[in-house]
């Protein structure tokens, strides 16, 4: 009888152990048979846009040396894998061929409106999935192979309705880059204002629009001021707006200058030290360092210490982008695809990150960090309390 029992406690504990070493084996398995997972990144290191395509490899670097110290997902160490775009969509369509073709990558992340709305397509007929940051064209998550992590041109306009209002702006310039992001930006005023002239104070809006390589915006910006507008909001590249700004105060323009949250840029608004009241929008990450959360402190602290200067919004981002898709991976259990991997990042509700913790719009594919109403001073931001249930007191 005891000899009995003894076999069943034996055999029991066999069992156990057979369950706990099957259990070890899943968690460490490899989720790729080559051990690696590859994220492609479609990014503007050369042309206009090259100072945020820097920023976003730099924040997408520290994310993937941050999880594979740890040890990756599931023992599966993430590898990243950079094309230069060059700032335009012909050869970020070129990028992603070769992501595709030569690198057979998992997932791919694109930057800037005009690219990714070049390349959204071909993720749709290659079916993998394309993650978009520093996108603000509306259109973008139109398929359902493409996801947004970065504020919309609706979301950029919306507080600065907010602004026009409290000014009593009844005319409104806007200066803006001919592509899919300042296009959409132009758009979006025209629309908001068309339908609700009867709710804000501008009642017409103007726009003049300039191409990537330009640099003299003079002849757009004295037909802007010959129809008498009492306001410019300039929209484009970091280097369309900074020679804008200049040009406009040297044609004497003594209106309101309004723009996007490029402006929030520390390394722009120092620029701009010569110029107060620029009106534009902010995320919340160049608040003072004691009123952010722990997990944006620890980011800022990171990124300085290895790139040896302060992080921004668009450092910020690309470090996100990584994070969040390599939490979407996590949670399978099995041999990645493209299809789970699309399907994971579909079905996260919300995400935790540098710019807080963000609700994901599931059925949009959207995630949006807030913006907030700010203006220059000094060369430096100072958050508005206007009363748009969005502005915040910088005390």
């Amino acid at each position: 009888m005891k000899e009995k029992k003894f076999v069943r406690f034996v055999s029991v504990i066999v069992i156990l152990i057979t369950i706990i070493i099957a259990m070890a084996m899943l968690i460490s398995t490899p989720l790729n048979d080559d051990n690696v997972i590859k994220i492609g990144a479609i990014l503007p290191l050369t042309g206009p846009a090259s100072y945020p395509g820097e920023q976003v490899k730099n924040g997408m670097l520290l994310a993937i040396d941050d999880i594979n110290s740890q040890g990756g997902v599931h023992g599966t160490k993430l590898k990243l894998i950079i094309e230069d775009s060059r700032t335009n969509a012909n050869d970020g369509v070129k990028a992603f061929n070769k992501l595709e073709d030569r690198d057979d990558v998992d997932v791919i992340v694109s930057m800037l409106s005009s690219v990714s709305m070049a390349v959204a397509p071909l993720a749709k007929e290659e079916k993998i999935s394309l993650l978009g940051i520093v996108v603000s064209a509306p259109s973008f998550t139109q398929n359902e192979w493409t996801f947004r992590y970065y504020p919309t041109a609706v979301d950029e306009v919306l507080p600065i309705i907010k602004v026009l209002e409290k000014l009593n702006i009844e005319k409104l310039g806007v200066l803006y880059l001919n592509d899919d992001f300042g296009y959409s930006v132009y758009k979006t005023f025209q629309d908001w204002l068309y339908k609700n002239q009867s709710k804000v104070g501008a009642k017409y809006v103007i726009g003049e629009k300039f191409n990537i390589g330009d640099s003299d915006f003079k002849t757009q910006i004295i037909k802007l001021i010959n129809e008498d507008v009492d306001a410019i909001y300039v929209v484009g590249f970091n280097s369309h707006i900074l020679n804008a700004i200049r040009q406009i105060k040297e044609l004497n323009f003594d209106g309101v200058i309004l723009g996007p949250s490029t402006l929030s840029l520390p390394t722009t608004l120092k620029q701009l030290d010569y110029v107060n009241n620029i009106y534009f929008t902010a995320p919340i990450i160049y608040k003072d360092e004691l009123l952010l959360s722990q997990e944006t402190r620890d980011f800022n602290s990171k990124y300085e210490r290895k790139y040896g200067v302060r992080s921004n919004h668009y450092a910020a981002n690309g470090y996100d982008a990584v994070k969040y898709i390599a939490r979407s991976i996590e949670s399978l259990d099995d041999k990645i695809s493209r299809w789970k991997i699309r399907d994971m990042l579909e079905s996260v509700q919300n995400h935790s990150g540098v710019f807080g913790n963000l609700k994901i719009n599931r059925k949009l594919h959207e995630i949006k960090y807030p913006l907030y109403v700010a203006r220059s001073k000094n060369g430096k931001i100072v958050y508005m309390g206007i009363d748009n249930g969005m502005g915040i007191d910088n005390g």
